[in-house]
């Protein structure tokens, strides 16, 4: 094997968009002798406090010399849990959308007008069907949209499926027929999986407005989009304070911040899944490897009482 170089020889997913790359590090180390020494970590722990995923968000382009690129970490040992919050919010989100196809008048369940939804940025992803309803003077607009559809439906035949959509609805509205107990309603929900909070990876590097780097990192899962998982990752300098909880915890004053840069990327379920299957696995795979030599440190410093 003649390898020269690899790049990110810990990363174990990437995920790229036209415009955007998001990619995971497997940054994994068991505790140092610091941390054992200060009483901090324990063999069999497994992971030290530098044991993270490394999430980094790449915007813009390499070659046109104008990338951007956010980092955060999640603590290794949180994955796991991560993981299992995706798969309750899944199950959860699987069952709510049964129970309201089930719930829908049978007349009106095959009907686009309830059920297709339009992908323009001013409808929120809802159905003819629910704006008319909330609002029946949209009806002007939708007849602009649907003009705009056609116009494009060469070049977009999907389209096709919107105009009809937007046709029955009209007709259902003008004929008094518009049942909002029909609608299959979605909730408007962002789900959190992970809010990092701020973090200060090193608080007492200042620069000379004594501000030192900060990220916050969430995930969350939107229950209206067709990527329903959102990673967004913010970075910036701020100053550092103490928590206004009097425990002596730092944290930052964001009101201060400079050089602030916030970017989301969406993933489909199927990416999110395999995020969450490839950090878990990776973390399972290293704690096998890594436990022989823990348990052998762990049994070092066990106490045996003396035997008589």
């Amino acid at each position: 094997m003649d390898i020269t170089r690899i790049k990110y020889p810990k990363q174990i997913v990437s995920i790229g968009r036209r415009d955007k790359t998001l990619g995971i590090e497997a940054k994994l180390f068991t505790p140092t002798e610091q941390e054992y020494n200060d009483g901090k970590k324990n063999p069999l722990e497994m992971h030290s406090k530098f044991s993270v995923f490394k999430f980094s968000i790449i915007s813009g382009s390499t070659k046109a010399n104008n990338a951007e690129v956010l980092t955060a970490n999640i603590p290794a040992m949180e994955m796991k849990g991560i993981y299992d919050k995706t798969q309750a919010v899944l199950t959860s989100w699987a069952f709510m959308k049964l129970s309201n196809f089930f719930h829908v008048d049978e007349s009106q369940k095959m009907s686009a007008a309830y059920t297709q939804k339009l992908t323009m940025k001013k409808y929120g992803n809802k159905t003819p069907a629910e704006i008319l309803i909330a609002d029946p003077g949209a009806k002007t607009d939708l007849l602009a949209t649907k003009l705009w559809l056609t116009d494009h439906l060469s070049k977009y035949p999907k389209n096709k499926e919107m105009i009809a959509a937007i046709d029955e609805a009209i007709d259902l509205l003008d004929a008094g027929k518009l049942d909002s107990g029909s609608v299959v309603h979605t909730t408007n929900a962002s789900v959190p999986i992970y809010q990092s909070g701020i973090k200060i990876p090193h608080a007492k590097k200042m620069d000379d407005d004594g501000c030192t780097n900060i990220y916050t990192l969430d995930i969350l899962f939107d229950t209206n989009r067709d990527s329903p998982f959102q990673v967004k990752i913010m970075n910036c300098m701020a100053p550092t304070v103490s928590a206004w909880d009097g425990s002596g915890r730092i944290t930052a004053d964001l009101s201060k911040s400079k050089n602030k840069k916030e970017i989301s990327q969406y993933l489909l379920q199927e990416e999110w899944l395999k995020i969450c299957n490839q950090c878990v696995d990776v973390l399972h795979n290293f704690e096998e490897t890594y436990f022989p030599q823990q348990w052998k440190l762990a049994n070092q410093f066990d106490y045996y009482p003396m035997k008589d």
